[in-house]
Parts: C-alpha cells; sequence; structure tokens
C-alpha cells in the first residue's frame, strides 16, 4: 500500500472522511471552513491529511456537517482504514 499521508493513518482517513461527508451535501470548503470558524487553507491540509487537528476542531467540522456523534465519524475513517487495508492483501 502506499503511503498517502505525514502523520497517523487515522488523520489521513479522518480527513477523506470530512472531505467525503463535505461533498456529498455539496458543500465547498469556504463554506465549512467559515462555519468551523478556521481558513479555507487549514481546511484543505486537514481533508488530505497533512495537518492534523484538535478535538475542539473535529467536533466542530463533525456537527457543521450533520454528524451529532464524533465516534460515528472516527468510525467511519477506521472502516475506510480496514478497506485499504484488504485491498493491499488481495491485490
Amino acid at each position: 500500500m502506499e503511503k498517502k499521508y505525514n502523520l497517523h493513518p487515522i488523520v489521513f482517513y479522518v480527513g477523506l472522511t470530512i472531505w467525503d461527508l463535505r461533498t456529498s451535501q455539496s458543500l465547498i470548503q469556504e463554506e465549512l471552513a467559515e462555519e468551523v470558524g478556521v481558513t479555507q487553507e487549514y481546511l484543505s491540509m486537514i481533508e488530505s491529511g497533512k495537518r492534523d487537528l484538535n478535538v475542539n476542531t473535529l467536533k466542530q467540522i463533525s456537527l457543521s456537517l450533520g454528524v451529532e456523534n464524533l465516534a460515528d465519524l472516527i468510525e467511519k475513517a477506521e472502516r475506510l482504514i480496514v478497506e485499504e487495508e484488504l485491498k493491499g492483501q488481495s491485490g
């Protein structure tokens, strides 16, 4: 499996999950960033797995995307890790 992140894998997959939720709601980065209170550049780095984020920011992003339970967002990211590992084993 090609390494796609510089931080812990969960950071990359949380970012991917945030991107997926945001785009499925037809939100642009600027809209979500403004609602959360971060810059668009910072949100972009989070979504691409290039920047770690604190729990408060993660919770605010989660709520802004309509995910009330932060554990649900983390669980979705963890499922992506497992799926990626399974792909790596079969291919």
